[in-house]
């Protein structure tokens, strides 16, 4: 199971109890799991059955059946959620085997005796809900306008740490954003105009993810079509010079983020994103074979 709290109560409660608030994260809801369910809603692969009235809420996930990248996705799908309805502060997770250990870790749970913590970052409710898409991918730069970044605001100048966050989830190695952005504001030399990809780089590098770097228009799309994912700096008329981080999803198409404000599941090859939103020379990659 998954239990949310917002920091008022410090017992870990069973499944036999009924806590504040719950999910529970198995194949097959508990009784008292079903007695806080009113209807089911569906969120991507899950069903999510709230119950408004109590604030508490359940959740049935078969982890067995899918791939580790769907499960990953499926539990970003619920830090989000908790995040947004209740604004929790932590959450409790009680993984029944290596897997979901494994899954969980990679989600910013750390272990603690025989449950696992997450606590949200302190950054997380000075950024507006609908800037992170449904799985907590940040893609409205452009709304956070509460977080300094060197000398500015990150809707100024914040795309370099956004697309390091992003890369680094895709990844399954999420950082707090409170730790990215002062961990590339340390490096100091873009803080007007933006991040350096140089800093930006071995910051990526630093925390397990590196990555190779690949200039202009041909290298740069051949690239897109092997590698698992990306940051790609370039030219916006609208935007100047932009960085957005990328997955690849098959041999032809990448799904973008932050590359348009507010806009989740931006899918399209690399060229056709060239054609649309790259005006000007200055074009680098950053990818992870």
């Amino acid at each position: 199971m998954i239990q949310m709290r917002s920091g008022s109560s410090e017992s870990v409660l069973r499944e036999e109890e009924v806590p504040a608030k719950l999910f529970v994260f198995a194949q097959n809801l508990t009784p008292v799991a079903k007695q806080l369910c009113d209807g089911p809603n569906v969120l991507g692969n899950v069903i999510y059955y709230p119950n408004p009235a109590t604030h508490q809420a359940a959740l049935r996930l078969n982890l067995s059946a899918d791939s580790e990248p769907t499960r990953l996705a499926c539990l970003y799908a619920i830090i989000y959620e908790a995040e947004c309805r209740w604004k929790v502060q932590e959450l409790i997770a009680c993984p029944a085997d290596p897997a979901g250990r494994r899954l969980l870790s990679k989600a910013l749970f750390y272990p603690k005796g025989q449950l696992y913590i997450r606590r949200t970052d302190a950054f997380r409710y000075r950024i507006p809900d609908h800037c992170f898409d449904r799985e907590g991918y940040l893609i409205n730069q452009g709304e956070i306008k509460d977080i300094a970044f060197g000398l500015r605001s990150t809707h100024i100048n914040g795309c370099g740490w956004v697309s390091a966050y992003n890369l680094l989830k895709l990844n399954g190695k999420e950082l707090p954003i409170s730790e990215i952005v002062r961990g590339l504001s340390k490096y100091g030399l873009g803080e007007l105009s933006g991040e350096n990809i140089i800093n930006l780089a071995f910051f990526l590098s630093r925390n397990n993810l590196p990555v190779r770097i690949s200039a202009g228009r041909a290298n740069i799309t051949k690239h897109m079509k092997t590698a698992s994912s990306g940051i790609l700096l370039y030219s916006n008329r609208f935007l100047g010079s932009h960085y957005a981080a990328w997955k690849r999803l098959d041999e032809e198409r990448c799904c973008f983020y932050n590359a348009v404000y507010g806009r989740s599941a931006y899918v399209m090859t690399p060229d056709a994103f060239f054609d649309r939103h790259v005006k000007g020379l200055n074009k680098l990659l950053l990818y992870v074979e």
